[in-house]
């Protein structure tokens, strides 16, 4: 089952390149109107629909760094090395959802979802960060893949 996720953070800089090699990803609580951590995707597979690497095609997209995370976002224990406004949905597959308590993602505030060997499959550029995968449905897909 492919999540549509929203890009929160930015990891994995190199000195010679401005381009981040790893996306935080999150999924949409819409009943608190937050973003939730879910997991790290790398950014350095090719995208097959230009032939760029997903960080290069991206660069554009994210708009400006940030510090600090927005208001509406939640991150949990790992943090990125930079934050960007949630404004950019990416595809992504997983193996499975796991429990755990690295990120932030959890509709009841005592279970948390994180990916398993995620990755990023394209870029979402017909829906907005509200119409991303719901916290709701990460939790139902949980219960389902038991």
């Amino acid at each position: 089952e492919p999540l549509d996720l929203v890009i929160l953070g930015l990891s994995g800089s190199e000195s010679q390149s401005s381009a981040y090699s790893q996306a935080l990803v999150g999924s949409y609580l819409p009943e608190r109107d937050v973003y939730q951590a879910l997991g790290f995707v790398n950014l350095r597979r090719q995208n097959p629909a230009t032939g760029n690497l997903f960080a290069e095609d991206l660069c554009s997209l994210l708009g400006k760094e940030r510090t600090v995370p927005p208001k509406n976002v939640e991150i949990g224990t790992k943090e990125p090395e930079v934050y960007v406004t949630p404004n950019v949905v990416i595809e992504v597959r997983a193996m499975n959802i796991d429990r755990g308590k690295d990120f932030a993602c959890s509709v009841d505030g005592k279970t948390f979802y994180s990916l398993r060997i995620a990755y990023l499959r394209s870029i979402r550029e017909d829906k907005t960060a509200r119409q991303a995968t719901t916290t709701e449905f990460v939790a139902a897909y949980h219960r389902q893949q038991r």
